[in-house]
């Protein structure tokens, strides 16, 4: 007798809230979501949703068409934005704070309302069901309501896919108050999921390291990501080039491309500091960055926008569309990736799917993503890379040689049925695989866990 088609449920609450954003985890989680609800398997079905206080919802399917930045930040729900603004000001936080959470709650309540009672109830999930926490799920009305589940002895299982470790391991790099909301998060989610999923071999070793130094045995496993820039051709032929996009690219001079939020661990004072060496000794090569701004890097911001060449050999566009992103790759001499840590490095697939030269900071989890396929350099001597361009100048055929040597790369939809099956599999090893064996995670030594 045939074992019933179980559920999948897909959490990607963070990512429905931001259709505005398109980068990073939200990316990434857009990508699997989407790829996931086509695929045909007679064992599972495949359910997005989003958690909502007191359960989860389906999620709308807006989430999944093509985001439009415009479109995207006026509907974004003016509840967050209101959130954020309070936030960001403590003279207003402080004063504001018993009426604030007051209006908060009772607006919360209203919410509640309309979306159970005005668009149906909640989801209820069954005996064998698979809740996959694929998003940022560092909520705490998340965290309480599954250590609640559990303590209801739950009947469905999740898993939870950990995207990095870099408010762990890195606590300086991020945002303010991330790593204290990660850490509290991974800390009661190893109490309450059944296993955890990674997206590298490294983040998953980083994940081992955390789990046997707080004495917690859940079973860990990993996939890999893809590099396929997915758009919505309907969408993108509405699209026009900017020309200054075009424009950087119109001349023989090499560009060199980087493609990162700017912030701490991506490591932007180091290609300028590199790239000013090379200017400085007459070399005619661009430098181009993508990417908007984070925080905590005031000094790079103002370097940028103060410095000589501005728009001449150094450039920066802080927002562009996935038709430009995808022509900035295919027409970049050399993608440069100097960023001091990773979960996995999704620009490094990217540009290594359009063939692109690859100088990547000399750490472990470069090495995974691009093994042969790219030339390191050392990221605590700038020198390093100032030799590494130098060379590629004197002998660029050498470096594009490799580049275009023939090789495989996941799309969406299989990085996809690799999580899930890899999911299933972790809680139970009789799962068959479509592709490869399943994979085991060796514990390798790497930075030290610190507390937060």
């Amino acid at each position: 007798m045939s074992q019933p088609r179980k559920t999948i449920y897909l959490e990607c609450t963070q990512t429905a809230g931001s259709r505005h954003v398109h980068t990073g985890i939200q990316r990434v989680v857009r990508n699997l979501v989407r790829e996931a609800r086509q695929l045909d398997d007679p064992r599972f079905q495949i359910a997005p949703v989003v958690f909502r206080s007191w359960g989860y919802r389906p999620a709308s399917q807006d989430l999944f068409s093509e985001p439009n930045q415009q479109a995207g930040k006026a509907s974004q729900s003016w509840l967050s934005r209101l959130e954020s603004f309070v936030m960001k000001r403590p003279y207003l936080r402080c004063p504001l704070t018993p009426f604030y959470r007051l209006a908060l709650f009772l607006i919360k309540q209203l919410v509640f309302f309309k979306e159970v009672y005005l668009k149906g109830g909640f989801i209820k999930m069954g005996t064998g069901d698979l809740l996959l926490l694929v998003d940022s799920s560092w909520y705490p009305d998340l965290v309480r309501y599954h250590r609640h589940a559990s303590q209801k002895h739950r009947k469905y299982q999740i898993v939870a896919l950990v995207h990095d470790l870099i408010p762990i391991t890195h606590p300086e790099s991020v945002g303010p108050g991330t790593a204290k909301i990660f850490h509290n998060w991974l800390s009661q989610a190893s109490q309450f999921v059944d296993g955890f999923i990674c997206n590298s071999q490294y983040t998953a070793s980083e994940l081992q390291n955390f789990l046997k130094k707080h004495q917690i045995t859940k079973p860990v496993t990993y996939f890999h990501l893809s590099g396929e820039i997915q758009t919505d051709i309907t969408f993108l032929a509405t699209q026009e080039l900017q020309p200054e996009v075009i424009e950087i690219f119109q001349d023989p001079s090499p560009v060199f491309l980087t493609v990162s939020t700017i912030e701490p661990r991506k490591n932007h004072l180091y290609l300028l500091n590199a790239f000013d060496q090379l200017w400085a000794s007459g070399m005619d090569v661009k430098l181009c960055l993508i990417g908007k701004y984070g925080w905590k890097c005031e000094e790079v911001l103002e370097r940028i926008k103060a410095h000589p060449l501005r728009n001449k050999k150094l450039f920066w566009m802080s927002s562009i569309n996935d038709q430009e992103l995808d022509y900035c790759y295919r027409h970049a001499s050399v993608f440069v990736w100097p960023s001091l840590i990773e979960g996995f490095g999704l620009p490094l697939v990217e540009a290594l799917q359009r063939n692109c030269v690859i100088m990547a900071g000399d750490i472990p989890i470069n090495h995974e993503v691009c093994d042969e396929m790219a030339d390191y350099f050392d990221l605590d001597d700038p020198s390093s890379i100032v030799r590494l361009v130098q060379d590629y100048l004197k002998n660029p055929t050498e470096f594009e040689t490799r580049a275009r040597r023939p090789k495989e790369f996941l799309t969406w939809t299989q990085a996809s049925r690799d999580l899930i099956e890899h999911a299933l599999y972790l809680l139970d090893p009789t799962v068959k695989l479509s592709s490869e064996n399943p994979r085991t995670v060796q514990l390798k030594s790497s930075s030290p866990i610190e507390a937060v």
